[in-house]
């Protein structure tokens, strides 16, 4: 187990690369992770539902790029289809089980 002076390094350190990287920071309260051992349980179970709730909204907005990820996906197949162009039917139906196996996966 980590100790509270081992925490606190590792957020600096995580902080210090997402500035360098132009990058949001890991979580956006620059204080959430250093001296929690001098929080108050009550603080604690507070900052963790901010938290929590904050993972379920991106947790939505991830489900729905990924959702207008598969229609655009899909636009694309269908046009793929209709063209029949350079790209041919085993083309098509390799392009839709690769992208058929990616939606397992989800």
């Amino acid at each position: 187990m980590l100790s509270i002076n081992e925490k606190n390094d590792i957020y600096l350190v995580l902080r210090e690369v997402s500035q360098l990287e132009g990058t949001r920071e890991p979580l956006r309260d620059d204080d959430i992770l250093v001296n929690l051992d001098k929080k108050s349980s009550e603080e604690l179970k507070e900052i963790l539902n901010k938290i929590c709730q904050e993972e379920e909204k991106l947790s939505c907005q991830r489900r729905i790029l990924h959702g207008k990820i598969d229609i655009i996906r899909a636009e694309l197949v269908d046009r793929l289809k209709k063209d029949k162009g350079v790209i041919s039917k085993k083309d098509i139906n390799r392009l839709t089980e690769i992208l058929a196996k990616g939606l397992q996966k989800l």
